[in-house]
Formats: structure tokens, C-alpha cells, sequence
């Protein structure tokens, strides 16, 4: 793939997302982006944000999930916003005005699509003349663009590109592979059916992934279910495992808070 630099030294390519957990999809984009831009330049991007019952793996979990396909420790960044250039802590050394960032996103990314849990069409992340090749009121650009080969490319700190991945279609239990379908299978797969689905064999990520995912389905059913007074749900949280029930804030939130939540989202989601 020709890259026309222009003013611009170092082209960084992220994949940013939750990663919740990582599958062989996720991989075989990762390897894409690598094939087109290098090993040194080419990162995953996600955060360390625990929510139950969607995102139930902290970074450091994820990591090691990565760790599992060979993707390099290094490769693998944990930044609080992961769809924003300008505020990674990992390109805080580098010069923005001379340094790209490409980030890499999948076909749901930039089209509208619906979502059976809330059954409603959920907007597409990234919409052309909207966030993408877009105008602010005053008439400049909005930060991100689509990605055009042999065009000249501007550093991080004016602009950010945008490039659709090859989708990458891998069936699991009979669905199409995504974080959710992986969530649903998991938890009740065998060794076996574990390693022909994940792509990897390595007990102990295995027992990780099984562990969180079921922790994560007897909780949430404990919340919806129980008769349990609320107060004493609270205390009981406590002596669950740390990270597992964690502000959908980062942390900002007591337990109290983040339970609350938790019971909201149940109760609006019925």
C-alpha cells in the first residue's frame, strides 16, 4: 500500500475497541493492519473500563487474551479514550505536527445497524458529513477524515484518518464471531470447542476468560433476581473479586453508585 507522506515522518496505525473478549476477527484485523504498516507502527487501542454485563474484562485481561494470539505486550495500549489521537498518553512523545495517526475501524463502524437488545437502530460511530469529512459551523474541518491513498497526510494534532478494515468473517456456535456471540458461547464451551473458537491453547487464559464470563452472568443475575435488600447487595459486593464490579466511570463511582447503575440498566432493558 503506497503512503504519501507528505510534511509527515511516521504514519502510527490504531485499532481501537473493547476487545470484550478479543477474537480471532479482532486478530486477523490486527495482522491486516501490521501487513500494511509495519509491526512498529501498528497498535491496539482500549481501555481499562469494567461495565457489567458487556465489558466484563479488565485491561491488564485483555492484554493477556492478546498476549495469547502473539500480539507484542508493546503493541497493546491501554488509553482512557480510544477513539481520540490527541489524547493518547502513548504519542505523547511524538511531534503531531508530523506524526499520522490512521485509525482502523471495522464495516459497524461507519454504518447504522440494529441493536436486538434495545431494538432500535444504533448510529454508525463514524457518519460521513457528520464526524467524518465534516465541517464545524465556522466553516474548518472536523478533526477526522477519510483515509485516500497517495493523498498528503497532516500530523495527529490537525487531523486523524479513518480506514474500513477487510471485514473478517469467522463463525462461532452458528453466529457470525463478535464480542457478544463470544460472551454467549464461552462460558459453556469445552476445551476443545474453546481452542477451535479462539483460535489459541492456553489453559490459563482459558480458565481467565471462562472464570470472568460466568462471574459476570451469576452477578448480574443475582442483581435482577434477588430479594436481597439493596444494602446488603452492597456489602456483599464487596467480597467479590477485585475489578469485577467497577464504576462504568473508571472508578469515579463508589460501589454503591455502580450497582445502582447496574439496576437501572436491568430494569429499563425489561
Amino acid at each position: 500500500m503506497k503512503l504519501t507522506k507528505g510534511p509527515i515522518n511516521k504514519i502510527v496505525a490504531v485499532y481501537p475497541g473493547r476487545f470484550q473478549p478479543m477474537g480471532k476477527h479482532h486478530k486477523a484485523t490486527y495482522d491486516w493492519m501490521v501487513a500494511n504498516f509495519g509491526a512498529d507502527n501498528s497498535f491496539i487501542i482500549t481501555s481499562d473500563k469494567v461495565c457489567l454485563p458487556d465489558s466484563p474484562f479488565c485491561f491488564d485481561e485483555k492484554a493477556r487474551i492478546a498476549n495469547a494470539y502473539g500480539i507484542p505486550e508493546q503493541a497493546f495500549k491501554n488509553e482512557r479514550i480510544v477513539y481520540a489521537p490527541t489524547r493518547y498518553q502513548f504519542l505523547q512523545d511524538e511531534d503531531p505536527d508530523t506524526t499520522a495517526v490512521i485509525v482502523i475501524v471495522g464495516e459497524k463502524d461507519l454504518k447504522d445497524s440494529y441493536d436486538p437488545k434495545t431494538g432500535q437502530v444504533e448510529k454508525a460511530r463514524f457518519q460521513k458529513g457528520v464526524s467524518i469529512d465534516a465541517y464545524k459551523r465556522d466553516g474548518t474541518p472536523k478533526y477526522f477524515k477519510t483515509y485516500t491513498p497517495d493523498t498528503v497526510l497532516q500530523g495527529f494534532g490537525t487531523h486523524g484518518y479513518i480506514m474500513q478494515a477487510p471485514h473478517q468473517k469467522v463463525d462461532v456456535g452458528g453466529r457470525e464471531m463478535s464480542g457478544s456471540a463470544l460472551r454467549r458461547f464461552l462460558p459453556q464451551a469445552s476445551e476443545e470447542e474453546f481452542k477451535d473458537v479462539m483460535g489459541f491453547e492456553d489453559p490459563e487464559v482459558r480458565d481467565i476468560i471462562k472464570t470472568r464470563l460466568n462471574e459476570s452472568k451469576t452477578l448480574l443475575e443475582h442483581f435482577i433476581y434477588s430479594d436481597t435488600p439493596v444494602d446488603k447487595l452492597v456489602k456483599e459486593m464487596h467480597n467479590y473479586p477485585s475489578g469485577l464490579i467497577e464504576s462504568c466511570l473508571y472508578g469515579n463511582s463508589s460501589v454503591t453508585q455502580t450497582i445502582e447503575k447496574v439496576f437501572v440498566k436491568s430494569f429499563i432493558g425489561k
